[in-house]
């Protein structure tokens, strides 16, 4: 499949995650960037990857906000690795897996995120309290996708030198020959001729992706998102929620409800049984002639 036309295909596709997460639909802009990430290659740009990374994460995180405290630490885990995705695509040289350090300088999780039609994610984030931390990651992303366009051009105007021909290749050298009186047959004149290949010129190293200077602000952005996530996942302390049973006094089993059957007790069971029913305390039942009668008080002050 050609470069161009492929590059196209992966940029409708990523328009359209971002409108899924735009509107709201985090669940499917997830699950859908998932599928983007297992579908495209390593050919593709780096930047174009961070970008499906970062918007899955995005959808991961505000699910992980929003979750009951069941699912809540599975979609914290989903977003953290989503995030440590893109920043290893952008910087290679940091490892964002590992825990930061406290004299790291790390920007706290931006009150607006890449593309200024996000700002929900403010209102979404009001349970915690994060540093206002401004970024100029839209600019990042539209100029370096605008530079990834003429990419291809660039690349296809560098020259390497060609190989020789295979002619050229193959240089006789001269017959060696052995004296007479060796141990052979005399008279016998044996000839080895060697040839020296010469070594093919190696292929020409592959550029590394170029991206924009100011990919930085937008690392340091992702960096203050997997702060956040990281924060808010040792906060949560119940990393598999566990619902506790029912009593069984309570809510009995059906087996244990057969056990119950007054058939099958004898009479002082019956009785006595019948007798711990009638002691029990029941709540009240509600009585609303105290209700009307504050109401027709404050009719009568009306």
């Amino acid at each position: 499949m050609p470069a161009e036309p492929k590059h196209a295909e992966l940029r409708q596709k990523m328009q359209a995650l971002k409108n899924l997460y735009i509107s709201r639909h985090y669940t499917q802009c997830a699950k859908f960037g998932e599928r983007l990430l297992a579908d495209v290659d390593s050919t593709a740009h780096p930047l174009h990857r961070a970008y499906l990374n970062f918007y899955t994460a995005l959808s991961h995180d505000i699910l992980a906000r929003e979750a009951t405290l069941k699912n809540r630490y599975r979609e914290l885990i989903a977003a953290e690795k989503y995030y440590c995705a893109a920043i290893a695509l952008l910087s290679p040289q940091i490892t964002p897996c590992s825990t930061p350090s406290l004299d790291d300088d790390q920007p706290s999780t931006p009150d607006s995120v890449t593309f200024p039609e996000e700002s929900v994610w403010l209102r979404r984030l009001k349970a915690t309290s994060y540093v206002s931390y401004r970024t100029s990651a839209s600019s990042t992303l539209s100029e370096a996708i605008s530079r990834e366009q003429h990419l291809d051009l660039a690349l296809q105007r560098l020259s390497f030198p060609t190989p020789p021909d295979e002619d050229e290749d193959v240089e006789p050298t001269p017959t060696t020959k052995f004296p007479a009186g060796s141990s052979r047959r005399s008279g016998m004149l044996i000839s080895i001729s060697t040839q020296i290949v010469r070594p093919k010129s190696a292929a020409p190293p592959q550029l590394p992706p170029q991206l924009p200077p100011d990919t930085s602000s937008f690392v340091d952005m992702l960096q203050g998102h997997l702060e956040s996530v990281r924060n808010l996942k040792e906060n949560t302390g119940v990393r598999g929620a566990k619902f506790g049973i029912p009593s069984p006094l309570s809510t009995p089993t059906k087996q244990q409800a057969r056990s119950w059957r007054p058939s099958d007790l004898s009479d002082d069971q019956k009785e006595a049984l019948h007798k711990r029913r009638r002691e029990m305390v029941w709540r009240p039942r509600f009585d609303p002639r105290s209700i009307r009668k504050l109401c027709d008080d404050a009719l009568d002050e009306i």
